[in-house]
C-alpha cells in the first residue's frame, strides 16, 4: 500500500509541471517563453557535424527538456534563439532541426507506449492463468495450504505488475509525450543576442 501511495504521489508530482524557481514569461499570445541564449548560430548544433548542421547540440535538448517541465500544461511554447545576425533561413533550419529530434522521441515513445499495453496485458493474463491452476487444482487434489497459498502469491505478483505497468509507467509515458509534443507544437523564432544578458550570474526568464 506504501509502495503505491509513493508512486501516486511521483506520478502527481511530475504531472504538476511548475516550480516556485522557475519564473515564466508570456508573449503577447499568453505562450509561456522559452529564451535559448547561444551567441553563434553553429553553436546550436552538435559539434560533430561536419557538413550539415543536422543534429541539435545535446546541452540545448536538455536545457529544453528541463524548462519545458517546469512550465503548466495549459500553455503552448514559444522557443525564442538568440543568436547573432538572425534571419529566417536561421530560425527555419534551428526549428527542422530541433524537430527532428523530437519528432523521432514521439516516435519511440509510440512504441513504448503500444509495448506497455501488450506486456501489461500478458502480466494480467498469466496472472488470471495462475488463478484459475489454483482453483481447479483446489478442486480437484485439495492442494496443501502452503502449495495454494504460494500459487495466490504468484498469481497477485503478475496481476499488480500488471496494474503497476499499465497506471505508472504507461502514465508517465503519457506525461512525457505530451511535453514532447508541446515542443514539436511549439512557435520558432529568433532574436539577436545580446551580450550584456548573460554577464555574470544569468537572468531568470
Amino acid at each position: 500500500m506504501r509502495f503505491t501511495v509513493n508512486r501516486l504521489r511521483q506520478l502527481r508530482r511530475k504531472s504538476k509541471l511548475n516550480s516556485d524557481n522557475y519564473v515564466v514569461n508570456y508573449d503577447k499570445y499568453g505562450r509561456a517563453v522559452i529564451n535559448v541564449g547561444a551567441e553563434d548560430f553553429e553553436d546550436l548544433f552538435s559539434t560533430f557535424c561536419l557538413y550539415d548542421l543536422d543534429v541539435p547540440e545535446p546541452d540545448l535538448i536538455t536545457y529544453l527538456d528541463t524548462r519545458n517541465q517546469y512550465i503548466p500544461n495549459k500553455y503552448d511554447l514559444h522557443i525564442a534563439m538568440h543568436i547573432k545576425n538572425p534571419d529566417y533561413p536561421k530560425q527555419k533550419k534551428i526549428e527542422s532541426t530541433i524537430k527532428q529530434t523530437y519528432e523521432n522521441r514521439l516516435h519511440n515513445l509510440h512504441r513504448k507506449v503500444r509495448n506497455m499495453y501488450f506486456l501489461s496485458a500478458i502480466m494480467m493474463l498469466l496472472g488470471l492463468t495462475f488463478i484459475g491452476v489454483e482453483v481447479l487444482l483446489n478442486n480437484l487434489y485439495n492442494l496443501p495450504n502452503y502449495l495454494s497459498l504460494l500459487i495466490q502469491i504468484f498469481a497477485w505478483v503478475f496481476v499488480w505488475s500488471s496494474v503497476d505497468i499499465f497506471v505508472f509507467d504507461r502514465g508517465e509515458l503519457k506525461l512525457e509525450r505530451l511535453l514532447t509534443y508541446r515542443i514539436l507544437t511549439a512557435h520558432f523564432s529568433v532574436q539577436e543576442f545580446e551580450p550584456d544578458a548573460i554577464k555574470g550570474k544569468k537572468k531568470k526568464q
